[in-house]
């Protein structure tokens, strides 16, 4: 499940310090828009699923920069590089470790 720190929401008791940031050990909280709203839908049905054994995976939590970043138009220079990820021409490992 490819998710968005947006899911998150607002935590509880958690903030933006060093002291007070969040963790993926945290219960999600409130969340600001739809679109974060629905992308914390789907982790909760994904989740579910693979508690379940339904299926095997993961929740990826991915940032992303918003702005206008030439990095961000450029294919050639594209940072996130996610298509790259997918088809396997980044040498990663995807695991649940």
């Amino acid at each position: 499940q490819v998710s968005t720190v947006l899911a998150y929401g607002r935590p509880q008791g958690r903030g933006l310090t060093p002291k007070t940031a969040f963790s993926e050990d945290d219960e999600p909280g409130p969340t600001l828009s739809q679109y974060a709203g629905s992308k914390a839908a789907g982790d909760r049905l994904a989740l579910a699923a693979m508690q379940s054994g339904e299926v095997e995976g993961c929740v990826v939590y991915l940032a992303c920069c918003i702005g206008r970043d030439s990095k961000l138009l450029d294919p050639q220079r594209d940072v996130m590089r996610i298509r790259d990820l997918i088809e396997g021409n980044i040498p990663a490992i995807i695991t649940s470790q």
